[in-house]
């Protein structure tokens, strides 16, 4: 607590605020009491980090923001697994967001490695990679001719 007030007054317009130690990692419980304690001592907004094992969608970030008294969040490894946690009428399915980002990438022509990285991240896209990665490999234009093509790849 001491070092957090040193750092408010350097002047610093916020905090962020880890709830982990440099020894835990992610599938440790964030000490979000100690957020809160923060929080109490600080005149500066206290941005929440750390939740990656509560958050799955909108209204847990809220819950969380409540319970620690944060002005914000920081949300990474949530947000990476399905971006769609944010929207306030609830996240899509991962499939779903697999299929919109891929649409995206299709549409705008993303280099096929950049999709690879990303899709790699859980065993849904990575499911869904294979299929694209066995067409891409069969198709004599590329990836897919256009979005129907996709479309129908996506609903096997």
């Amino acid at each position: 607590l001491d070092l957090c007030k040193i750092i408010e007054s350097t002047g610093v317009a916020a905090v962020a605020i880890h709830g982990r130690t440099r020894y835990t990692r992610s599938s440790h419980p964030c000490n979000y009491d100690m957020i809160k304690k923060i929080k109490q001592i600080l005149k500066i907004p206290v941005i929440l980090n750390g939740g990656s094992l509560d958050i799955k969608n909108r209204n847990d970030m809220d819950k969380l923001l409540e319970h620690t008294g944060a002005d914000s969040i920081m949300v990474a490894r949530a947000a990476w697994y399905n971006p769609s946690i944010f929207r306030g009428c609830g996240p899509v399915t991962v499939r779903e967001a697999v299929q919109q980002y891929m649409k995206f990438c299709i549409d705008y022509e993303c280099p096929l490695h950049i999709l690879k990285y990303t899709m790699a991240s859980s065993e849904e896209p990575l499911r869904i990679m294979k299929a694209v990665w066995k067409l891409r490999n069969t198709s004599k234009q590329g990836l897919f001719t256009n979005t129907s093509d996709w479309m129908t790849t996506m609903t096997k």
